[in-house]
């Protein structure tokens, strides 16, 4: 049993370091408490996230001579973007065989490429 000494020095390795890891050094309680409103800090100014009924409406007024959007939906382009990605269908079917991109402005969403998008809708 040569191994006996290697298996007791990587036991006692792994017990040290399993006793450390919950040594802060001081008895300091933690606050399970939940978040009241006063702490949670929340951007009123930003604007909702994009769905499809946003989709709908911001491609209407963008291409008033395009076909109407028949179904959509939209998803966050990634974290920290304030685009979405909006799948969409000018059909009578359910297929949404086509995509833009929403961009959030000031005040409202805009279609990033309106000339393509529009003339896609024609």
């Amino acid at each position: 049993m040569t191994n006996t000494p290697i298996r007791a020095l990587i036991s006692f390795a792994a017990f040290a370091s399993l006793a450390a890891c919950g040594d802060t050094g001081e008895d300091a309680e933690i606050d399970m408490a939940p978040a009241t409103p006063a702490q949670i800090e929340v951007e009123s100014d930003a604007l909702p996230p994009a769905d499809g009924e946003t989709f709908t409406a911001v491609f209407a007024e963008t291409c008033p001579d395009a076909k109407p959007v028949t179904a959509a939906d939209c998803r966050a382009a990634g974290m920290g973007s304030s685009d979405f990605l909006c799948e969409y269908s000018l059909r009578e079917d359910e297929y949404k065989g086509s995509e833009a991109v929403l961009t959030a402005g000031e005040d409202a969403y805009t279609i990033t490429d309106p000339e393509t998008i529009c003339a896609q809708g024609a």
